[in-house]
């Protein structure tokens, strides 16, 4: 059996695929754009703020989180594998 080669082009990434998010450091998010764009549960980015992970500024009953926020808590949540343990010999 033969196997196909994929062809790879150069007008960018499967027109099928999601693009990246781009967050501008500048920007201003609400909560639900918040949400939105991460495509989070309301109670994720809830429990984050709580919990102070996640930087948030209140104005008139509303949480706003500017662009840079949001991705200093994205950086900052970066997972490290937890070291294997030694086989054991019989």
């Amino acid at each position: 059996m033969r196997r196909r080669k994929a062809i790879l082009t150069a007008a960018g990434p499967d027109p099928g695929s999601p693009s990246p998010l781009v967050l501008h450091p500048d920007a201003v998010f609400s909560l639900e754009q918040a949400r939105r764009a991460l495509g989070m549960e309301k109670s994720t980015l809830a429990r984050e703020i709580r919990l102070g992970r996640l930087r948030v500024s209140k104005r008139g009953k509303r949480y706003l989180f500017l662009g840079s926020w949001l991705r200093e808590w994205i950086a900052d949540g970066v997972v490290t594998p937890r070291p294997r343990k030694a086989a054991e010999k019989n």
